[in-house]
């Protein structure tokens, strides 16, 4: 399978993509992009949010799969103005949303006010969907719903990370399975495991 098939399938596993940018740069568009690079600060910012979303556990994390550059590769090259603003000031936001209740930046709060700060983000976010929720179509319900380039930062986040982790080689070698038959079979299940139950046949 083409990475760019694959890439545009595990899309329409998480339910469509809401960037237009996303959507190039998985496409391997022949646009010519344009460099916006982040700051360090905003590099950092999303090293420590990609942790947060996909920690390490007995697998790779999102920082072992390199998802934060490839959220730098596509907000910086791929994602249109609008997409892009949306995103930084969400940044920009995070950082504002613990000074004003912490007393210290994003970075320097605990985990528990990170998480603190990204619930809120959500809340906004899904407050967001329920105002503008897509029309039922036969393409909404096969997951490729129209693109929204408004969608707010904490979606565009969750989206950048769970793509750039899933479509990575960590993630591929460790996480993801090729089933040739779907399910399980077993042949040998005790009495206890069917729950109790006896059959005669």
């Amino acid at each position: 399978m083409l990475r760019r098939h694959f890439l545009a399938n595990t899309c329409a596993l998480l339910g469509g993509i809401t960037a237009s940018g996303l959507v190039n740069a998985l496409a391997g568009s022949d646009k010519q992009p344009l460099t916006f690079p982040l700051n360090s600060h905003q590099a950092q910012l999303c090293s420590v949010l990609s942790d947060i979303v996909i920690p390490r556990t007995d697998t790779p994390g999102a920082v072992d799969a390199n998802v934060p550059n490839f959220i730098e590769s596509v907000v910086s090259d791929w994602y249109t103005h609008r997409e892009r603003t949306i995103f930084l000031d969400g940044l920009t936001e995070l950082d504002e949303y613990c000074l004003n209740k912490f007393g210290t930046s994003f970075l320097n709060s605990s985990s528990a006010q990170q998480l603190a700060c990204l619930h809120d983000a959500e809340t906004v976010a899904q407050a967001y969907t329920k105002a503008h929720p897509q029309p039922v179509t036969p393409a909404t319900l096969m997951g490729k719903g129209a693109i929204d380039q408004e969608a707010p930062f904490f979606t565009k986040l969750k989206e950048l990370v769970v793509v750039g982790y899933y479509t990575s080689e960590a993630a591929s070698n460790t996480e993801m399975q090729y089933l040739p038959v779907p399910g399980r079979y077993d042949g040998e299940a005790t009495l206890q495991a069917n729950g109790g139950r006896q059959y005669i046949w």
